[in-house]
């Protein structure tokens, strides 16, 4: 059974085409393994310094936290709490503090 127009339509809001996110003014944040997110811990705007958690991730009933690797200021959430990512799925964006 094939989807049909209407369901491919839905996938594709539901599920945008991934984007770049890294730029010079960026820093993306990434899955390291396939895991279900279990909990994102920041917020839009919220300021993080390197090693802050962004967003716990769950596998094999393990809690994983993943931390930030630069300071500055979230500027874009790229999951929900229950998606399942994949290794080097985009997590978070983070725009890096200029101190």
């Amino acid at each position: 059974m094939q989807p049909s127009e209407t369901d491919a339509a839905e996938s594709a809001r539901s599920h945008p085409a991934p984007k770049p996110y890294d730029d010079a003014m960026s820093h993306t944040v990434v899955a390291e393994l396939v895991a279900a997110v279990m909990k994102v811990e920041v917020e839009v705007g919220d300021r993080v310094t390197a090693d802050d958690t962004v967003v716990i991730l769950e596998s094999m009933k393990m809690e994983i936290p993943v931390l930030a690797e630069v300071a500055g200021i979230v500027s874009e959430i790229v999951v929900f709490d229950g998606d399942v990512v994949s290794d080097g799925d985009p997590l978070v964006v983070i725009t890096p503090s200029m101190r």
